[in-house]
């Protein structure tokens, strides 16, 4: 809500007489980018609302319940062009069965023909991609802004087959937006962490010395949650995994407590973010840690099976739960989205891969965020906005 001395005189009322001036920005940062985005050339005076960043965090706020399920496709046989980039709007609140009520393509600007295209971390609507050596971008793809990022001194190349974790998160302290890279080190025990600031367009190197950790190969980029970002790593003295965070603010370390009940010696490559919740999945197992940083809220949410109604499922966490928790997403092995409700034991295919294309598919938040207004001296664009579809 845009209010105090960020007022804004909303001039436009010929087709609604009898609205408040007051209560159009909220009804205005309820509704979808896509729809926004058209609503900018009602008039100056709604362009000026929407380009508000006031009014960009409240509607963050505002459909912070509400996303999308971005797939990513790339061909076993590498043959151009490089299939799309597509998302798919999730309403929690309503039935699994009527979720899926469209597509978006997604086109990134500066990718060629056949050039592969890795999302290394998203938040807040943003993505951060990779396209190759030096050509680092943080995007926001529904309203086409973009900015570059300087490659840092230590990095893997997603597809180099070296451990690393990269993850991106909210300092709210200084309203930034950090990306963090996390590489094992030269020395045994060691760790390094780079994070980069958007604002300063600098990045930051230290090494810290865990003589008895090391960094898991995780799925996924680091998960970020409660203002810091998370990740697995193995404990060699104690034997088993914990959860590693990093404060956005202070840059500082911590650990999360795994459940008393979870063998830690199982393999552990699996943290997600479900309905606003830490969630960790290991064998066959849902945890759900209902309130951050207690060790006792952990529980035990549901057992997932290897097979879900003739579906082979892959071991990771759920993309999504619906509002009543009995309605779960997840991707099985032959890239299909599957709809599983736990409770009935019944499946249906929500999205299909078509043959000899793999899909990899991550959760992920619509926003009029502008990576572009964050940092200078770095090249940005704004560009046409994503194409919209129906799926049939």
């Amino acid at each position: 809500m845009v209010g105090g001395g960020d007022r804004l005189r909303l001039s436009y009322l010929g087709s609604m007489p009898d609205i408040p001036i007051d209560i159009i920005p909220n009804i205005l940062s309820r509704l979808p980018v896509l729809s926004l985005l058209r609503f900018k050339s009602v008039c100056k005076s709604w362009y000026n609302l929407i380009s508000n960043p006031n009014f960009i965090k409240s509607h963050l706020q505002q459909n912070s319940t509400d996303f999308r399920i971005l797939i990513l496709f790339s061909s076993y046989h590498r043959i151009p062009p490089c299939p799309p980039l597509i998302s798919i709007f999730f309403k929690p609140s309503i039935s699994l069965s009527h979720n899926c009520q469209g597509v978006v393509e997604h086109h990134f600007p500066l990718r060629s023909f056949d050039q592969k295209l890795n999302i290394l971390a998203s938040c807040d609507g943003l993505l951060w991609i990779y396209l190759g050596p030096r050509q680092l971008f943080v995007w926001n793809p529904f309203v086409q802004n973009y900015r570059s990022v300087p490659e840092p001194g230590e990095f893997e190349a997603p597809d180099s087959g070296d451990i690393a974790v990269y993850g991106m998160g909210y300092d709210s302290s200084t309203d930034d937006y950090k990306l963090v890279v996390v590489l094992l080190g030269e020395d045994v025990g060691s760790t390094i962490i780079e994070v980069f600031s958007l604002k300063s367009n600098s990045w930051k190197c230290r090494v810290i010395n865990f003589r008895h950790r090391i960094l898991l190969d995780s799925e996924g980029p680091g998960i970020y949650l409660g203002g810091s970002l998370h990740w697995l790593e193995w404990h060699t003295e104690k034997d088993t995994s914990v959860i590693v965070s990093l404060n956005m603010v202070d840059e500082k370390l911590g650990e999360i407590p795994l459940p008393n009940q979870l063998d830690g010696r199982f393999c552990l490559k699996n943290l997600g973010v479900l309905n606003g919740c830490l969630s960790l999945f290991a064998v066959h197992n849902l945890w759900v840690m209902k309130h951050y940083g207690v060790k006792s809220s952990w529980t035990k949410l549901v057992t997932i099976p290897d097979r879900i109604c003739g579906h082979k499922v892959s071991p990771s966490v759920p993309l999504c739960f619906s509002k009543d928790g009995e309605g779960i997403v997840l991707k099985d092995e032959e890239g299909q989205l599957v709809m599983y409700n736990w409770k009935e034991d019944v499946a249906e295919n929500a999205f299909m891969a078509e043959d000899g294309v793999q899909m990899a598919a991550i959760v992920f938040a619509e926003s009029l965020v502008l990576p572009s207004n964050y940092g200078s001296g770095c090249e940005s664009f704004t560009g046409a906005r994503a194409k919209s579809n129906r799926l049939h």
